[in-house]
């Protein structure tokens, strides 16, 4: 099922300890702010909900994803690193909050999507 367009903006920090010559260990965070700008199905079920009458926004839907990571860095040159890291994190867009009333009967429904995801990086470092 397509819901749409997902584009996520992030801050990632990330720590660095050196544990051997040429070889560090990184541990980082990075959160996001998702919005989803609805498409294919969902879109067709927004506007199914409208033609009945029910207030539900058209609109983008915001969502939060947090991963932390573990990595290591290797120092092939004094500017240059090769780097790996592994992340679990999780992810959660609120789709539908309607409690309202339509054509004298109640109305509820909260939908939400959470999903957790498993990211591998591999790349280069090049310091300034």
């Amino acid at each position: 099922q397509t819901i749409g367009t997902l584009f996520e903006l992030g801050f990632r920090g990330d720590w660095t300890t050196e544990i051997a010559e040429r070889f560090g260990l990184v541990v980082g965070l990075r959160f996001d702010l998702a919005i989803l700008s609805p498409g294919g199905e969902f879109a067709d079920e927004i506007e199914r909900l409208r033609d009945e009458g029910v207030p539900t926004s058209s609109g983008p839907r915001i969502g939060l994803a947090v991963l932390p990571s573990v990595g290591a860095r290797y120092a092939i040159h004094d500017r240059i690193n090769l780097r790996f890291d592994l992340g679990l994190g999780w992810s959660y867009l609120d789709l539908f909050s309607i409690d309202a009333g339509v054509q004298g009967i109640q109305y509820v429904r909260d939908t939400s999507m959470s999903s957790r995801r498993f990211e591998i990086g591999l790349g280069a470092e090049i310091v300034l």
